[in-house]
């Protein structure tokens, strides 16, 4: 997109999301809302309230509508797009290992937002595709950590075991 790359480039924003808002049963988006930050956690925080107004948005439109409305984002990863899976595996490629928040930030800024983002983190780490390190490594009551996004107090480092 030319106008993402205009805001990064000549405003110097470091991460830029759009936002696909749809209503209807379309493929395209009836308009995209386009966010840009310098900071990795205002991306984190827009990325996260499109993921749970789309729950909300789809209740409120399929009230007044018969059949529904389909998820903002899940079209979204079918126009002429790799799987969730193979766009955090190709991200991923040749960065070595990141913090959590900038894992986050930068995959809704470089690929899509994704409501599935911890489903699939969790099945790249069960088939060891990735290696995701936490800290604390254990809850109080002794057992592994197992948190997929990092919290004040809650570290995790990802990187592709390749």
């Amino acid at each position: 997109m030319l106008y993402k790359q205009q805001l990064k480039q000549v405003l110097g924003f470091r991460f830029v999301l759009s936002i696909p808002i749809r209503l209807n049963d379309s493929i395209h988006p009836k308009y995209r809302m386009i966010y840009a930050t310098n900071h990795e956690h205002g991306a984190i925080i827009m990325g996260k309230v499109m993921c749970k107004q789309q729950n909300y948005l789809y209740e409120q439109y399929s009230l007044s509508k018969s059949g529904g409305c389909p998820s903002l984002f899940d079209r979204e990863e079918l126009l002429d797009r790799p799987s969730l899976e193979e766009s955090v595996i190709d991200f991923l490629k040749g960065k070595g290992e990141i913090s959590g928040n900038e894992f986050l930030a930068s995959f809704y800024d470089e690929k899509f937002l994704t409501a599935r983002l911890k489903e699939v983190l969790m099945k790249l780490e069960s088939c060891n595709t990735i290696s995701i390190r936490r800290y604390p490594e254990f809850t109080n009551r002794g057992k592994p950590s197992k948190f997929y996004f990092e919290t004040p107090g809650k570290h995790l480092y990802i990187r592709l075991n390749e």
